[in-house]
Parts: C-alpha cells; sequence; structure tokens
C-alpha cells in the first residue's frame, strides 16, 4: 500500500502480481497508474461462500482471517457475501 500514492504521483504505471485487497487499485487516484494482476477479494469471496454453503451446507460459516489490510478486505468481502445470500 505504501508505493500506490508514489506510483500515482511519479505517474509510473505499476502491475502488482499479489495482493487481492480492494484499496490497492480502488485508491482514488485519478489518474490511477496501479493496477492488479491477482483476482479481487470481493469476487472470490463469493465463491469461496458458494462452495462452502453448497459442498458443506454451511449455514453460518466462521472467518479466521490474517490481522492486516489482505484480511480486512476479505472479512468485509465475506460478510457482504454472506448478508447478499441471507
Amino acid at each position: 500500500m505504501a508505493i500506490v500514492p508514489v506510483m500515482n504521483e511519479a505517474k509510473v504505471p505499476y502491475m502488482d502480481p499479489g495482493p487481492p485487497a480492494r484499496a490497492i487499485t480502488k485508491n482514488g487516484a485519478n489518474p490511477n497508474y496501479v493496477f492488479r494482476v491477482s483476482a479481487v477479494d470481493e469476487i472470490v469471496d463469493k465463491a469461496i461462500l458458494q462452495y462452502a454453503q453448497k459442498t458443506f451446507d454451511a449455514k453460518k460459516p466462521g472467518l479466521i482471517l490474517v490481522n492486516n489490510p489482505w484480511g480486512e478486505s476479505n472479512e468485509a468481502g465475506l460478510k457482504a457475501a454472506m448478508a447478499a445470500r441471507a
């Protein structure tokens, strides 16, 4: 996340191969020079929830997430997916 404002200020395209956290590319910069080349958490989170419900008949899935921006992004995506499927 620390490099995002630096790359946008320098107007240098930056391809991020790792973190799927939403804030990497949804950072408020216009124009935005930061791009992701990995899955978006909120899309993956919907698929994870769908798989858990279909495969394991999960009624109340729990979350165990790492305490960093990636975990926070997944928490938000999974909660939204659960709310949408309720």
